[in-house]
């Protein structure tokens, strides 16, 4: 079976090594910078914390002052950004916060897409229909979506199996 990836390298949940941040419901670890709030989800059965949603386009001008995607929209993900875009970003992120982000280990990002340790073993990132969970080809428009519009997985982190096409 061919597999599919939705979502392209530089747009996926940032990480970062736990610390005594601020715990919100649901064990979200909420972050502000530059007036804008974000969450990180610890991953049960490893030692880091994955972004709820991707980053998003409001994060992203905040940190870099502009977007650099074909889409506008705070809510929705940022696209159209290289790898080295991502690492400014994340040097600029680390600056203003004080903490370690960085980008996912495949091993990282596949063990929570699957919904870590809680993993029920769905076929898709939350649910055996890809409808619940992502944005995609058939029912996507050909267009991002505000994050968080579908199903999230086991530990609440959504967009994992799609909203940004490679």
């Amino acid at each position: 079976m061919k597999k599919i990836h939705f979502i392209i390298l530089m747009t996926i949940p940032f990480f970062f090594s736990c610390g005594n941040e601020k715990k919100t419901n649901s064990n979200a670890i909420t972050f502000s910078v530059n007036k804008l709030s974000f969450n990180m989800i610890p991953v049960d059965g490893s030692n880091f914390s994955i972004g709820e949603t991707e980053v998003t386009i409001g994060l992203w001008k905040s940190i870099m002052g502009t977007n650099p995607g074909y889409f506008n929209g705070d809510e929705k993900p940022v696209e159209r950004v290289s790898w080295n875009d991502v690492q400014v970003f994340i040097k600029k992120l680390n600056a203003i916060t004080g903490k370690n982000f960085r980008l996912p280990t495949e091993a990282e990002w596949e063990f929570a897409a699957k919904g870590g340790s809680a993993s029920k073993g769905f076929k898709y990132s939350g649910s055996d229909d890809l409808n619940e969970v992502g944005w995609y080809y058939d029912n996507g428009d050909e267009r991002t979506h505000p994050v968080k519009e579908k199903k999230a997985n086991e530990l609440g982190i959504y967009d994992m199996s799609g909203n940004v096409a490679e």
